[in-house]
């Protein structure tokens, strides 16, 4: 049995397109976590293993000793946390690895997300997201409906 990767042309625009869905609802697809699992190995090739851990909402506060949240408050920032074991060493070109991992996950889910990564229990790496920009329930319909006209009028070309 061949595991072939299909060569779809519109795998990327697939996932654009849910990153307004997930700009609108707050939900992240399995597609888009897959992503963000294979985007981790190509940062992070001297993982063991690792972890992807998609917060939404992320809670903010601080960690005491027995890594509870100690204050808790719900932050308008999302999270996407990659978690490392690893034995081997780092590359020695991990930040620009990183850096590029920061703009990819940014790409696909949205400038607001934090993207932080964690080897062998250890921040190492993190990149403030924006804040999110909260919509009213009348600026969502509009855009859904201008996107339906869009789509309506590119299928009738």
């Amino acid at each position: 049995m061949s595991s072939k990767i299909p060569k779809d042309p519109d795998i990327w625009k697939q996932l654009l397109e849910l990153k307004a869905i997930t700009n609108d609802t707050g939900t992240v697809h399995e597609a888009q976590v897959q992503q963000l699992q294979l985007w981790g190995w190509l940062a992070c090739p001297h993982a063991a293993s690792f972890e992807v851990a998609v917060g939404l909402p992320h809670l903010g506060g601080e960690e005491n000793e027995k890594g509870k949240i100690v204050d808790q408050k719900a932050v308008e920032f999302y999270r996407v946390e990659y978690r490392v074991a690893a034995d081997d060493l780092p590359p020695k070109n991990l930040k620009k690895r990183l850096d590029g991992l920061n703009r990819s996950v940014k790409s696909l889910l949205g400038d607001h997300f934090t993207v932080a990564v964690r080897i062998n229990g250890k921040t190492i790496y993190v990149q403030k997201g924006g804040r999110r920009k909260y919509v009213t329930m009348r600026q969502r319909i509009e855009r859904l409906n201008k996107n339906a006209t869009r789509n309506k009028s590119h299928s009738s070309k």
